[in-house]
């Protein structure tokens, strides 16, 4: 045994320093050591950061298709000290997303989230998130989808007005910006019953919080901490430090909304709202069984060939009450409504911001819509029905998001450790999914950077490799409102294509500059002109 009397003071610093500085490398090094483990190749992490750094300076999707090329289709990285794994291979992700799926319901939550947060279907775990996806399902069938069609039908009847006048002035216009009024107008009569017609008035106070709480910069620097740190940001979302008033100002609406309709008696405006507080009155514990075949959370309402097809079974979707146990609370149903809302409005706005921009550099192909337009549609009101008989226009929206899927990647957690392919996933660790960097690969897509909507017609799609075209995801938790985000784009383009072309201008980037963040944008803006036909 050590006799620290021996020692001189001097000495006894300097074993103190060694101690101290021992503690401090395997605290460095000791969690970077995890994946080495599994035999996982990657990029070396840095401390405290891991590959942190990488992701924000490349954006995700760069760097995810970096890897991939660099070190294959799996790769082992760390977000900080957090060990993540990057999982390219269309098998594997046949086998997590799908045939393994009950390892993989969960999404893995990077930074903490608050009470009202674990309540959205987006962020439920198990069985919660299996009960709200029984519950909610049905609301989006085409069925009830028919019942919102006049909805949706009015807010693009507004933005083919704003068009006209953009046309008459001549002007370059951002289409983000005219596309997210757009869809602002949608989500808002859909998700929380109010009407906003934030193109001619932007300085609603609805418009002007929703706009804030969706395009700020999400206090990246704190979240940044969150990553060294899990306790410090939990505390942070304790004291409701991270709080806004515009996310009060949701919460409060959707909560008055919620007791206006249930004292509201006589005929009530059909929208997602709506469904939501019908179940809750509609809602018994004895209920006879039904076939869940397309709508259950088994196969999640939607298949992966229907998705490449660029959209969804029309079959309506029936309930399967054997996983019904309770009734929608009124903190969930403000809960999805507030993630329908965040979900549904910047990403279809700039869905269909990519979907002008590619018409407007390939006149040729906006030339083809328009003569399907015409053709199927002409003079006509365009409905539900009729807009599903628009299949090049559903190529294009397909080859869009194979360019530009808006989720860049995906994230799944895994519960138990699983071998996959000869190799071994850790319990409770980030699957992240490189959904753009799949897009974009040549062993899937030839000449991948040509925008070529016949990649998507019928017989193009039997050459298809699975699982390498996922831009609302796959398996059960697709996503819920992929139908409604179809519908939007269908609508707004007849309305648009029919009387209007896209041409570029000056301010027109080619190629568009992206942003760095986790949902794909364009950095300046898409800037186009509108010319009549």
């Amino acid at each position: 045994m050590i006799d620290l009397l021996s020692f001189t003071e001097p000495s006894i610093y300097i074993l103190l320093s060694l101690v101290v500085l021992g503690i401090i490398y395997t605290f460095k090094k000791w969690p970077y050591n995890y994946l080495k483990q599994f035999g996982y190749p990657g990029p070396k992490p840095s401390f405290p950061w891991g590959s942190l750094k990488e992701v924000r300076s490349k954006g995700k999707f760069a760097i995810d298709a970096e890897w991939m090329n660099k070190y294959g289709d799996v790769v082992g990285f760390y977000l900080g000290r957090q060990p993540a794994l990057l999982i390219g291979d269309p098998e594997m992700l046949e086998q997590i997303m799908v045939k393994q799926f009950h390892n993989f319901t969960n999404r893995y939550k990077i930074v903490p989230i608050d009470g009202l947060s674990k309540k959205m279907i987006l962020n439920a775990k198990n069985e919660h998130w299996k009960f709200l996806r029984t519950m909610l399902s049905p609301n989006f069938s085409a069925k009830k989808l028919k019942e919102m069609q006049p909805l949706v039908r009015a807010a693009a009847d507004n933005l083919e007005k704003t068009c006209d006048k953009f046309e008459k002035t001549g002007e370059d216009m951002d289409v983000n910006r005219l596309f997210g009024c757009f869809t602002m107008d949608v989500i808002a009569t859909t998700a929380f019953g109010v009407e906003v017609d934030s193109q001619k008035n932007p300085d609603n106070s609805f418009v002007r919080n929703a706009t804030y709480l969706v395009r700020r910069n999400r206090l990246a620097s704190v979240f940044l901490i969150s990553f060294i740190s899990r306790t410090f940001f939990k505390f942070l979302l304790y004291t409701r430090m991270l709080s806004t008033r515009s996310r009060r100002f949701f919460y409060d609406l959707c909560k008055k909304i919620l007791a206006d309709r249930k004292q509201a008696s006589g005929q009530v405006r059909q929208d997602l709202l709506q469904m939501m507080i019908d179940q809750q009155n509609d809602f018994t514990k004895e209920q006879p069984e039904k076939n869940a075949k397309n709508g259950d959370v088994k196969n999640g309402g939607a298949n992966n060939g229907d998705i490449m097809n660029g959209d969804a079974t029309n079959d309506d979707v029936p309930v399967p009450t054997k996983l019904i146990k309770r009734k929608l609370t009124d903190e969930e149903i403000i809960a999805q409504s507030t993630i329908f809302f965040l979900a549904g409005y910047e990403t279809t706005a700039t869905a269909l911001s990519f979907m002008a921009y590619l018409l407007a550099l390939h006149q040729d192909i906006q030339d083809k819509v328009h003569e399907e337009i015409q053709s199927v549609i002409g003079k006509e009101t365009p409905d539900y029905n009729s807009i599903q008989k628009l299949t090049y226009l559903s190529q294009c929206l397909s080859e869009t998001l194979r360019l530009y899927p808006i989720a860049s990647s995906v994230l799944r957690k895994s519960k138990k450790q699983i071998t996959i392919k000869d190799w071994i996933i850790p319990a409770n660790i980030s699957i992240n999914i490189p959904i753009y960097a799949l897009h974009h690969s040549p062993k899937y897509w030839p000449d991948p950077e040509k925008f070529d909507p016949d990649r998507f017609s019928d017989e193009a799609q039997k050459t298809h490799t699975k699982f390498a075209y996922l831009p609302f995801g796959a398996g059960p938790r697709i996503c819920i409102g992929l139908r409604l985000a179809q519908m939007e784009v269908k609508f707004a383009m007849i309305k648009i294509l029919a009387t209007y072309r896209f041409v570029p201008c000056e301010k027109t980037e080619n190629p568009i500059i992206l942003n760095k963040q986790p949902l794909l944008s364009a950095k300046n803006g898409i800037w186009l002109k509108l010319e009549r036909r």
